[in-house]
C-alpha cells in the first residue's frame, strides 16, 4: 500500500482560516473567507496553498461568488 511506504515523506505544518467579513444589512449578504495551507516534509520539501472564497447575495437573490485557489 502507497501510504506505507516509509520512503514517502510526512508532513506537518499549519493550517490558518479566517472568515474576514460577514454583512447582512437587511439589503445584501456579503461574505469572505480566507483558508493558507503550509506543511513541510520529512525530506525538506514545503507546499502552500492559499483559497480565497467570495461570496454576495443580492435583494433580488441573485448571488455572485468565486473562488481563487492559488
Amino acid at each position: 500500500m502507497p501510504l506505507d511506504d516509509p520512503s514517502l515523506a510526512t508532513y506537518t505544518g499549519t493550517l490558518t482560516l479566517s472568515n474576514g467579513a460577514f454583512i447582512q444589512n437587511g439589503q445584501e449578504v456579503v461574505s469572505t473567507f480566507t483558508y493558507t495551507l503550509h506543511g513541510t516534509g520529512s525530506d525538506g520539501s514545503t507546499f502552500k496553498i492559499h483559497l480565497t472564497m467570495h461570496l454576495n447575495v443580492l435583494p433580488d437573490a441573485a448571488v455572485n461568488e468565486f473562488f481563487r485557489c492559488h
